[in-house]
């Protein structure tokens, strides 16, 4: 999805469709950490999986520092739809990289078991916490109240998080088990 909002982005010839392109983006964007992490769970034995997540993680900071430096450089001498080509080129190797270095999977599980069986009352529950107390760090925007200063905001996260924890000690599989805690 990434991939493909990258794609659709430079071709827009409007803000409404530049816009679309970017929320295809943003999508596909918020599933490389959990799809990486499965892949790495999936396809590397327990000893040396600390490794593999060490070195995924060591790559974000890296393109976090180089990405924005190249992307300026290219919008200043070729314009800035030439950033998202930059992106559809690094997708189409990153699909050949997996293509070629991940083995197919042999799981014979069916989706919608998995769909079913997955905890999205804690998905949800833990999202509403966490984005009820983002919006109490940063309420101006919001509520029109200083940061750190409504307690509405505060009180609500609060509940939703106690939600959260009452939700995840009744289910068998949780969203997130709390004894890391």
């Amino acid at each position: 999805l990434f991939w493909l909002g990258s794609l659709l982005t430079p071709l827009t010839g409007n803000l409404y469709l530049l816009l679309i392109g970017r929320i295809v983006q943003g999508v596909g964007a918020a599933g490389v950490s959990p799809l990486c992490m499965a892949l790495i769970a999936q396809h590397f034995p327990i000893g040396i999986r600390g490794k593999a997540v060490g070195t995924w993680n060591s790559i974000g900071p890296m393109s976090g520092i180089m990405g924005p430096f190249l992307a300026g450089f290219i919008i200043d001498y070729v314009g800035w739809r030439a950033i998202f080509f930059r992106i559809g080129l690094i997708g189409d190797l990153s699909f050949l990289t997996v293509q070629r270095q991940i083995p197919p999977s042999h799981f014979n599980v069916s989706h919608t078991k998995v769909l079913r069986s997955f905890d999205w009352g804690g998905a949800i529950l833990l999202s509403a916490a966490v984005t009820l107390l983002m919006f109490y760090i940063s309420s101006r925007p919001i509520t029109g109240v200083e940061a750190l200063q409504d307690w509405r905001l505060l009180f609500c996260a609060l509940v939703v998080f106690t939600g959260f924890i009452v939700w995840e000690t009744r289910q068998r599989k949780p969203f997130i088990h709390l004894t890391i805690f």
